[in-house]
């Protein structure tokens, strides 16, 4: 037995089994560790409510499940049932002032203007929307008056939302426009069409998907899987983890190690990574490889373990991040040391909620919990 201190939490692993004691010791270091970086993660944004789950009790049949977790995860929503918040809502339509939390928190945006509109004194959002506007993001809803007021508890039309990411992200490119059949008379079609050429939208009606619904309103479901596929392509959702064994070792590994590689690449030429073991001699090296699952492949980046032990940050090419953004799945963690120099526990980097999402009775070796 193994008792190991996080973040004021004790917790006691049993890494006395061979491959499935090993296994589960990976993955239960996982799972503790994603919920970790999710509260700490949630404690340094600005509060939509007072508390948060990661597993909401109304989205199991929505199509934008993994979107909703994603977005818990990261912090950017908490809830729509304050205080218990166990619920999502995810086909109420997202009013102006959630909208603007939701970008506030997922762009991590901090500059205020003061008191730039007169209708949100009194909105929980307040602060967030002061934000939106000190980014350029917002202008108002008032336009022939000038811009005075942001309309907060209006609901976001789909052209509206358009217009703010397009903003929020800079898109540019519009595909040569024109790329819907019913946005010829909104004033965003060059944002809508910007935002379908950056893969964000599709379109309103599939399998076709020649409409867009410009005037429509923006579900908190549909608010999900915008941000999802926006940030996911701007490299802001870009924390991978591995889950390290010597099961994926390209030689013989260390049978009775096991641990976990969190390697953050969200800063342009930079990746940071905080590594944790368990049964492994003194690690002298830790590299990500080029490989997918099962094959052995050249170094691409180095941690540098004799300067920065298991946790630092390293420089990297921005090719080489956008590579490993790109297809997670085909690069890996490998941990050397003097008994093991080609590689003592290994581990594929996979995005946290896939990851998390693989855990069930199906991969485990033996009998597992079915339910």
């Amino acid at each position: 037995m193994e008792t190991r201190r996080s973040t004021g939490l004790e917790v006691t692993l049993d890494t006395s089994r061979s491959t499935y004691g090993r296994a589960r010791v990976v993955f239960v270091a996982m799972a503790l560790l994603a919920a970790l970086l999710a509260l700490v993660f949630v404690a340094s944004k600005p509060a939509e409510a007072s508390s948060h789950v990661i597993d909401f009790i109304d989205d199991d049949t929505s199509i934008f499940e993994q979107d909703i977790t994603w977005m818990a995860q990261k912090g950017i929503t908490r809830g729509c049932n304050p205080p218990a918040n166990t619920k999502f809502c995810p086909d109420s339509v997202v009013t102006r002032g959630q909208m603007a939390a939701f970008l506030v928190r997922a762009l991590d945006l901090t500059d205020r203007l003061d008191n730039p509109f007169t209708d949100d004194d009194d909105s929980i959002f307040e602060a967030d929307i002061e934000r939106l506007a000190a980014a350029g993001i917002t202008k108002g809803c008032n336009p022939a008056e000038g811009n005075t007021r942001f309309c907060p508890d209006s609901n976001v039309t789909r052209e509206q939302m358009a217009a703010l990411l397009v903003r929020a992200l800079g898109y540019t490119d519009d595909g040569g426009g024109d790329l819907f059949v019913d946005d010829d008379d909104s004033i965003f079609r060059h944002d809508i069409d910007r935002l379908a050429t950056a893969g964000v939208t599709k379109g309103c009606n599939p399998p076709v998907n020649d409409r867009f619904c410009p005037t429509s309103g923006v579900t908190r479901g549909q608010m999900a899987a915008f941000l999802h596929r926006a940030l996911g392509q701007l490299g802001r959702e870009a924390e991978l983890m591995a889950g390290l064994s010597d099961e994926q070792t390209p030689g013989p590994g260390d049978t009775d190690g096991s641990g976990l590689a969190v390697v953050d690449f969200s800063r342009e030429g930079e990746v940071c990574f905080d590594i944790t073991t368990s049964n492994v001699d003194t690690i002298t090296a830790a590299h990500i490889h080029t490989g997918a699952l099962g094959v052995a492949g050249g170094v691409l980046i180095s941690f540098d373990v004799p300067t920065n032990g298991l946790s630092g940050c390293v420089a990297a090419s921005q090719a080489a991040i956008d590579d490993i953004l790109t297809d997670p799945a085909g690069f890996y963690v490998n941990l050397h040391n003097a008994a093991f120099p080609a590689g003592a526990i290994r581990g594929q980097l996979g995005r946290t909620v896939e990851l998390m999402a693989g855990l069930s009775d199906e991969q485990t070796p033996g009998p597992g919990d079915t339910d």
